[in-house]
């Protein structure tokens, strides 16, 4: 197995041990979004599970995909690693936001608990390509 490889995986089983950060939660009950959607510094791959937000060099998972309420709005927990996924860096997160035509706005915070960190307003289009920075592993 890669080391990019294992640090994916790394997150996503972090994702699902953190406390809180993998039901996905507090939204459940809308339609799952899907689709790649792009912007300045930010990238989407929104599916079933799970979601994926590469942000800088920060990379981001949603178990259980991002689910929209009927006015577009959402608020999903997941988990973040701060160095990108080589990194050992994980924390539980809270990825919220709203969606309107083909037009995403996005925030990510950190749980209490950890570092006071928000992320954002990440602003992305469906079937846009992103752009991300050149990262590398520390």
């Amino acid at each position: 197995m890669s080391r990019a490889t294992f640090g994916i995986a790394a997150l996503a089983c972090a994702a699902v041990l953190l406390p809180g950060c993998g039901d996905g939660g507090p939204f459940a009950s809308g339609p799952v979004l899907r689709g790649e959607w792009g912007g300045e510094g930010a990238v989407l791959r929104a599916s079933e599970d799970p979601a994926r937000l590469d942000f800088g060099c920060v990379v981001g998972l949603v178990r259980g995909g991002i689910r929209l309420d009927d006015d577009g709005f959402f608020a999903r927990r997941g988990a973040v690693s701060l160095n990108g996924p080589l990194g050992p860096d994980v924390h539980p997160a809270t990825f919220s936001g709203r969606v309107t035509g083909r037009r995403m706005t996005m925030n990510v915070q950190l749980a209490p608990g950890g570092p006071e960190i928000v992320f954002g307003p990440l602003t992305l289009e469906r079937d846009r390509p992103g752009s991300l920075p050149l990262c590398t592993a520390g």
